[in-house]
């Protein structure tokens, strides 16, 4: 990040005091979440029970593998606003490549996989990026629900050159999160594994 981009940054948490709640080792973002949470932001329009309906926009991203519900051959294709409807959580998290607290919205990855109808024997997922970067997760870290897939970054939509359009974020004390490689951008296919 270039040195005048974070001293905006860092003046714009030292008004809004973010700062000084972070630099404590507590605070929360200003929807009164805790730092590293995540929490609801909007209602969804598409229940776990609802079929997820055939994309009508650019498929932004591809669920492969062991699900119930397909609505693309045998597979789960999904447009931004069909993956959007499954509700949003937002949170502020660090972000271990730029290095500061940043506003992600987006699924909570569980319920995704729930809305596909994952299988109950289901042990990981193993996500693809556009460019090929290979991931695994397990399922039991996926159900804790603190990852999220994010559509939005600090509230506007994320270009692929910046990691979208959709990304992995996870909340704070998630394992895998702990590793930066974890940290999938530009997810194109989550393949559910037994």
């Amino acid at each position: 990040m270039p040195r005048s981009r974070l001293l905006l940054h860092v003046i714009a948490l030292i008004l809004s005091g973010s700062l000084v709640a972070t630099a404590c080792g507590g605070g929360s973002d200003d929807s009164g979440v805790a730092a590293g949470r995540f929490a609801e932001v909007g209602e969804d329009s598409l229940t776990t029970k609802d079929a997820v309906p055939a994309p009508s926009g650019e498929v932004v991203l591809s669920v492969t593998g062991a699900l119930s519900r397909p609505n693309v051959g045998a597979n789960v294709q999904f447009d931004i606003a069909t993956l959007e409807r499954l509700g949003l959580r937002e949170g502020v998290v660090f972000e271990p490549w730029e290095k500061i607290d940043m506003r992600f919205t987006g699924v909570d990855l569980a319920r995704l996989l729930e809305s596909v109808g994952a299988s109950a024997d289901a042990a990981t997922i193993h996500i693809t990026a556009l460019d090929d970067y290979q991931v695994d997760l397990s399922m039991a870290e996926v159900r804790s629900g603190s990852i999220i897939l994010a559509t939005l970054q600090d509230g506007a939509r994320i270009p692929v050159d910046k990691g979208g359009p959709t990304r992995i974020v996870f909340g704070t004390g998630t394992k895998s999160g702990e590793n930066p490689d974890q940290w999938v951008w530009s997810v194109a296919q989550i393949d559910i594994r037994e």
